[in-house]
């Protein structure tokens, strides 16, 4: 009983952390369109996009670091895998975030820009906890069709 109840703690607690990473993901998403897919955003079955990190050892005014990040299922196993070169084609060794994964659907909500949505809804089927739903709110700078470093050019030609 003991061993069954730590497996479920365990799994549980493997899904909260890959939500929260992905979040964080798109928390940080930069709209810039990748070189090797041509978009901003690519969602569905499979998702990529640029998004932007900090090493955590690095102080705190070091710039943030580019990556390319690539979710995808894989014999029922939710990957996440990160492109160090934002524009590289191969991937640096995938990470198995969740196993037990029947589907994974990332997806622009209804009415929204495919390109660059304002909002973006998770849909998630595993065999534990059945079919799980989340949407996420893009950053707000997103919602102009402008970079963050094109806003801030702008910004300094009118100072």
């Amino acid at each position: 009983m003991h061993q069954r109840s730590q497996k479920e703690i365990q799994q549980f607690n493997q899904l909260q952390r890959t939500i929260t990473i992905l979040d964080n993901d798109l928390l940080q998403l930069v709209a810039r369109r990748n070189r090797s897919t041509d978009k901003i955003m690519v969602l569905g079955e499979e998702a990529i996009f640029t998004t932007q990190s900090r090493d955590p050892l690095a102080p705190l005014s070091e710039a943030q670091t580019l990556l390319t990040v690539h979710w995808y299922l894989r014999n029922h196993t939710l990957y996440r895998a990160v492109r160090t070169s934002v524009d590289g084609r191969k991937d640096q060794p995938a990470q198995a975030m969740l196993e037990h994964v029947e589907s994974f659907l990332l997806e622009s909500n209804s009415g929204e820009s495919q390109e660059l949505p304002l909002s973006v809804t998770l849909h998630l089927q595993t065999q534990q906890y059945g079919g799980l739903q989340r949407r996420f709110a893009l950053p707000e700078q997103l919602a102009r069709e402008e970079s963050p470093a094109q806003t801030q050019a702008g910004n300094n030609n009118h100072e």
